[in-house]
């Protein structure tokens, strides 16, 4: 639902829904595994996430095309943009490029495969290889979301792809079960504990002894 139609069935202002919402997707960004972290650490813009940024079409001049960066560990998928000065290169040799969809690994070596207007880009590397379909899958759904949002604004880009990972992710838990672990991710966070992957989580309150009430209050 759009930030306007939670404030409309909750009966609650639209800045606080976007607050809200910014909290969310500020935990689902700050939830990506150790294994999955990017070299530099990005953090989560702090203003609101808008909806229907009309006003990002009308600033001077128009903005380059994001080239988003994908990675896959096991089968955990991940989306980020990359930075500009990492992309630059990564574009041009697009540019350059005649024919064949593949990019040499050290053009961007934090990823499996890049994302340039719409299009998917893996990143071949002779000692690599990453199975076929679970990034084009991951794409899929990643590029029907964004498109059904009519745009978004580069400074919030990077928390709703983190949303739509952490969907993807999940997507095998049934709605109560996502609730709870939206609740668990926004709890470590208003707390200050550094976050550690769902997995890992699950591991700790499964063992035997350690009730997930044991857990918390540990944390």
């Amino acid at each position: 639902m759009t930030s306007a139609q939670i404030a409309h069935e909750t009966h609650l202002e639209r800045k606080r829904i976007l607050r809200a919402l910014t909290v969310v997707r500020s935990a689902m960004l700050e939830s990506v595994p150790e294994s999955m972290r990017p070299v530099h650490v990005r953090h989560a813009p702090q203003a609101h996430a808008d909806d229907h940024p009309e006003s990002a079409a009308h600033t001077a001049g128009r903005p380059r095309p994001a080239v988003l960066g994908l990675r896959l560990v096991g089968e955990s998928v991940w989306a980020e943009v990359v930075d500009d000065d990492e992309a630059e290169p990564i574009v041009r040799s697009l540019r350059d490029r005649k024919n064949g969809r593949e990019l040499h690994q050290e053009m961007a070596p934090e990823y499996e495969a890049v994302v340039y207007r719409s299009r998917l880009y893996r990143l071949s590397a002779p000692d690599r290889s990453t199975p076929f379909g679970h990034l084009e899958g991951f794409w899929a759904y990643l590029h029907h979301r964004l498109r059904s949002k009519g745009g978004i604004r580069r400074a919030r880009l990077g928390l709703y792809l983190a949303e739509y990972a952490w969907r993807y992710n999940n997507r095998k838990l049934t709605p109560r079960e996502q609730v709870h672990q939206l609740f668990k991710l926004i709890a470590r966070r208003r707390s200050g504990v550094r976050n550690r992957s769902l997995a890992q989580s699950n591991e700790l309150e499964h063992r035997p002894g350690i009730s997930p009430r044991d857990h918390q209050s540990k944390t």
